[in-house]
C-alpha cells in the first residue's frame, strides 16, 4: 500500500518535508496565497474577529476576507500592513515572511501564459497540484493526464475536437499538449508528490489512437510504477461492479488540508475542507475494493501482452 492510500485509510495529517506543518516558503504563487490566507485566518480567529470587523480596518468587506483566506486573491503591501497591525502582528520575522508571502502571492505562474487554453477555475486546479504533497486520482475512462504519453495525448484532444459541442479547436490542441506536458514535470522533481491512481479495467483495455499508442502509454503506465507511482485498477471482476463514480481527484498540501476536485477537460470544480470529506470516503472505498499494486501492475502486463507484445 502506497503512503497516499495509507494516509486515505488512516485520515493522517501531512507534515512538510522539514517536518512542520504548514511550511509557508516554496510553491507556486497559489499556494503561496493559500499559505497566506491560512496564516492570516489563524491571526483573526486568535484575536476574536469575525471577518467583518477585520474587513472595516481595511476598508473591505466581510467576503472579500473570506476569499483571501481562501487563496483566492492578493492583498495590497499597505492592506496587508493594516490588518496585521489590527491582528497584533508589529514586527519581527513573522511579519516579515507574511509581507513576503503577500508580494511573491501576486507573482504570475507559469500556466498564466497559457490563458488562452486554461480557464480561470482550471488555473485554480493547476496551482494547487502544482505544490500539492500527494495526490490521489480515480479515472474511470481514460489515462490520468499526469501520466499521459504526448501520443495519447493528440489522440484525445483530436477526439474532443471533433464533437463542436466541446468546445475544444483543432488549432488549440498543440497548446493544450504544452499545458499537459508541463503539469507532469511535478513528477520529474527531485521531491515529487506521492501519486496515487485508481483506473477501470476498461481504461487499459480500450485502444485510445491506434493499437501502438496504447502500447506505448500502457509501457508508460509499466515504467511509472517503477518510479514510485501506485496504480490500482477496478477490474471487471470487481464486486464494485461497473464504475458508477465520476472521475475525481484529492490532493494534499504539506499543511495536511485536502482539496477534491472533479476535472474535465478544461475545467475544474475543486472543494475544501467539510465539501472535500465525501471524495476522501469515496477514495478510500475504491482502494478497498481495488486489485492490489501488485495485481494491478499483472494485469497491465497481460492487457499489454494481448496486444501482441
Amino acid at each position: 500500500m502506497s503512503d497516499f492510500a495509507a494516509s486515505l485509510q488512516l485520515g493522517g495529517v501531512r507534515m512538510s518535508g522539514n517536518g512542520r506543518p504548514g511550511d509557508l516558503s516554496g510553491g507556486n504563487p497559489l499556494a503561496r496565497r493559500r499559505a497566506l490566507g491560512a496564516e492570516l485566518r489563524r491571526l483573526r480567529l486568535g484575536r476574536a474577529l469575525t471577518a467583518e470587523q477585520a474587513a472595516r480596518a481595511i476598508d473591505r468587506s466581510g467576503s472579500w476576507i473570506s476569499r483571501l483566506e481562501s487563496g483566492k486573491v492578493g492583498i495590497r503591501p499597505r492592506e496587508l500592513h493594516d490588518l496585521l497591525d489590527v491582528y497584533g502582528v508589529t514586527g519581527g520575522s513573522r511579519r516579515d515572511r507574511l509581507e513576503l508571502l503577500a508580494v511573491s502571492g501576486r507573482e504570475r505562474a507559469w500556466w498564466s501564459a497559457y490563458r488562452d487554453v486554461v480557464t480561470e477555475s482550471f488555473a485554480v486546479f493547476i496551482g494547487i497540484e502544482d505544490s500539492a504533497e500527494s495526490i490521489f486520482e480515480y479515472q474511470e475512462r481514460v489515462i490520468p493526464g499526469l501520466l499521459q504519453t504526448e501520443s495519447y495525448m493528440r489522440a484525445l484532444f483530436n477526439r474532443y475536437a471533433a464533437v463542436p459541442e466541446w468546445g475544444i479547436a483543432a488549432a488549440e490542441i498543440d497548446r493544450r499538449i504544452e499545458v499537459r506536458l508541463a503539469r507532469q514535470e511535478i513528477l520529474d522533481r527531485p521531491r515529487p508528490p506521492r501519486l496515487t491512481v485508481v483506473i477501470d479495467e476498461s481504461v487499459v483495455r480500450r485502444t485510445v489512437g491506434g493499437r501502438e499508442i496504447q502500447r506505448t502509454q500502457l509501457r508508460r503506465l509499466l515504467d511509472s510504477i517503477e518510479r514510485g507511482v501506485d496504480v490500482r485498477v477496478l477490474s471487471f471482476d470487481s464486486p464494485a461492479g461497473p464504475p458508477v463514480v465520476p472521475s475525481f481527484a484529492i490532493l494534499r498540501s504539506h499543511a495536511g488540508s485536502e482539496t477534491a476536485c472533479s476535472e474535465t477537460r478544461d475545467r475544474a470544480v475543486t472543494y475544501d475542507g467539510d465539501l472535500a470529506s465525501p471524495y476522501v470516503t469515496i477514495g478510500r472505498w475504491l482502494l478497498s475494493v481495488a486489485l492490489s499494486s501488485r495485481n494491478s501492475e499483472r494485469l497491465i502486463v497481460e492487457a499489454l501482452s494481448d496486444m501482441g507484445v
